[in-house]
Parts: C-alpha cells; sequence; structure tokens
C-alpha cells in the first residue's frame, strides 16, 4: 500500500512539472539592427539609443565615476576619441577602450518592466586581458537618463547599469488592411451566371473531344477523322439541326394555312 502510494505522489509531482514546462515560452530575442539599436523577432517593438547618443565624435556620458576613482565615458552609437582612446564606445580614464563597435550584442533579460544587457567586445588589451563592457539597461518611462558604474567583475569587464526611457520598446508601426476598392469589386460582379456556364461548357467539350479521342487512338486503333468520339452523330448534326428548323417552319406554315382558310369560310 506505502508503495502504490508513492507512484500516486511521484505521478502527480511529475503531471505538475511538465504542466509548468509547458507554460514556459521561449525568450525573445531582440536582433541587431545597428550599434545601438536592435528589433524583437517577435514583433514587439525595437529599441533605438540614438535619443542618448552624439555622433559629433564625442561621448554622450562623461566622467561616470567608478572604482578606484576611475572615470569613464559612453556613447551608444557613434565611437569617438578621448585622448588614448580611438574609436571606441567605452573609454575608461580617457586611456583605455573598453568596448568598441565591431562587436555589440544585446540580451534581454525581462519585459516587465523591459531590460536586457547591451556587451560590448574588442576593447584594448592590457596584460593579456581584453577590455569588455557591459550596459545593463532598465526601461523606465519616468527616467531621461541615468547611467552608473556597478563593478569590474571578472577583471577586465566592466558593468555599468542605464535606467532611461530611451532604452523602452517602440512598438512596430501597423499596417493597414488592404481593402479592394469598389471599381474592382465591380469588375469583379460583372462576370455572370452565363459567361461562368459559358466557360464551363468550352472546358468539357474540350475534355470530351481530347480524351474521346486518346481512347479511340490508343485503345481501338481507330486512325484518321473515325478516331473523333462519336464521328457519325457529329456528321449527321447540321442535317439533323436542319431537319428539325424545317420541322418547325413547316408547323408554323401549315398553322397560319389553317387560320386563314377559317378566315375565308
Amino acid at each position: 500500500m506505502l508503495r502504490i502510494e508513492r507512484v500516486i505522489v511521484f505521478g502527480i509531482a511529475a503531471l505538475h512539472i511538465l504542466s509548468e514546462c509547458s507554460t514556459v515560452s521561449r525568450a525573445a530575442s531582440c536582433d541587431v539592427t545597428s550599434t545601438c539599436a536592435c528589433k524583437m523577432d517577435d514583433g514587439s517593438g525595437t529599441m533605438d539609443l540614438s535619443q542618448i547618443s552624439k555622433s559629433d565624435g564625442t561621448a554622450f556620458f562623461n566622467g561616470i565615476k567608478g572604482a578606484a576613482n576611475w572615470e569613464y565615458s559612453y556613447n551608444p552609437c557613434f565611437p569617438f576619441a578621448d585622448n588614448k582612446c580611438k574609436n571606441t564606445l567605452v573609454c575608461q580614464g580617457g586611456d583605455v577602450s573598453c568596448g568598441r563597435t565591431s562587436k555589440v550584442n544585446f540580451i534581454i533579460t525581462g519585459s516587465t518592466p523591459f531590460a536586457g544587457n547591451i556587451t560590448y567586445g574588442n576593447g584594448d588589451v592590457l596584460k593579456g586581458v581584453p577590455r569588455t563592457s557591459v550596459i545593463m539597461f532598465t526601461c523606465d518611462g519616468t527616467v531621461e537618463h541615468d547611467l552608473t558604474f556597478v563593478a569590474e567583475q571578472p577583471s577586465g569587464n566592466y558593468e555599468f547599469k542605464l535606467v532611461s526611457k530611451h532604452v523602452c520598446l517602440t512598438p512596430e508601426p501597423t499596417t493597414p488592411p488592404v481593402t479592394t476598392s469598389p471599381h474592382h469589386q465591380s469588375r469583379a460582379n460583372d462576370i455572370s451566371l452565363g459567361t461562368i456556364l459559358c466557360v464551363c461548357l468550352f472546358f468539357a467539350l474540350v475534355t470530351y473531344l481530347a480524351g474521346g479521342f486518346a481512347f479511340m487512338y490508343v485503345r481501338r486503333g481507330v486512325r484518321g477523322k473515325e478516331a473523333i468520339p462519336n464521328y457519325s452523330f457529329w456528321v449527321e448534326l447540321p442535317g439533323l439541326i436542319k431537319d428539325g428548323f424545317m420541322l418547325v417552319i413547316h408547323k408554323i406554315k401549315s398553322i397560319r394555312t389553317s387560320r386563314s382558310g377559317y378566315d375565308s369560310l
């Protein structure tokens, strides 16, 4: 009895775990579109840091206090120069590049609020260690921009925290539904039932003639005009139509003659 109870308990636990796993969906990623922008692969929007960046070769963020009295500069979109720092996005003390445009990556870590990391690689190499930086951003619609130094961990990797309304997602513009103009609708309605019947009759006739000819030619070995299906009928058809018209005309003439006879009486 105890063994049965354990099996039931483990079964319930397994079902619970499976149900929890089924509710976990794949986290959306943000595909890089430029040095400071990315687009969500689930279509939820884009993030663009161009509003907190300069394009004149200088850094937007300056004098960011760090450990050991180091000061850092950061420009999200365009590389800048600061003393010995050349073609960099993150600079330490005007001497060491801590990240360049050649290696940028966006990683989304949260959706409410929208948050993630921007990593910059290919910084200067000091004592065999290449310098890198991580900007841990969080969306806050009430904050213009606030960048602070967090830590150097591990050695040579510099972490910063950026809170700003400019890292929030901008929704993708919606595409209006395609509507058919009244002109096109009227043209579509011009196709009458008679036209449809004529088209169907034409295709049925072509199918009948082609199929019948192939049957007579292949299966029965008939050659020439006799291979046309029901050839004798089609040969006699004009005469039958003529006889039909003549019969109708004869009936009409006989009716008129009988009426004229009654009139004379």
